[in-house]
């Protein structure tokens, strides 16, 4: 029992961090190649999808685990997280070096107040 009271602290002190520097790149990221006044739309777009994501995976990860078994659950959320770092691992990713220059914004028509 003390042993998975170790793994289990282990754990979310590790995860917590990763989602932090995620969190920290995200956001200063989205930050260097958006323009201002598109940035307030863009990240609430960004916040919405990932927080329906979430909830649908939490959803999911529920039914699964009824219908087929906790353990099967567990087997899925694990083949997943392995699946997203396989995508990221061979993605053009990790060749990044720097920030892309912003496109050229000049020509999108915008109001008198300055938005879309």
């Amino acid at each position: 029992m003390f042993l998975g009271a170790i793994f289990l602290v282990g754990e979310q002190l590790i995860t917590d961090s990763c989602v932090t520097v995620f969190d920290v790149m995200n956001r200063s990221v989205t930050q260097s190649i958006v323009e201002d006044r598109l940035l307030g739309r863009v990240q609430a777009t960004i916040d919405f999808v990932t927080t329906v994501v979430a909830l649908s995976a939490s959803i999911a990860g529920g039914i699964i685990a009824e219908v087929l078994g906790l353990r099967v659950a567990m087997a899925v959320a694990v083949a997943g997280g392995i699946l997203a770092v396989a995508i990221l691992w061979f993605s053009p990713v990790r060749s990044i070096r720097g920030m892309p220059e912003p496109d050229n914004m000049d020509n999108v028509p915008a109001t008198e107040e300055g938005g879309f």
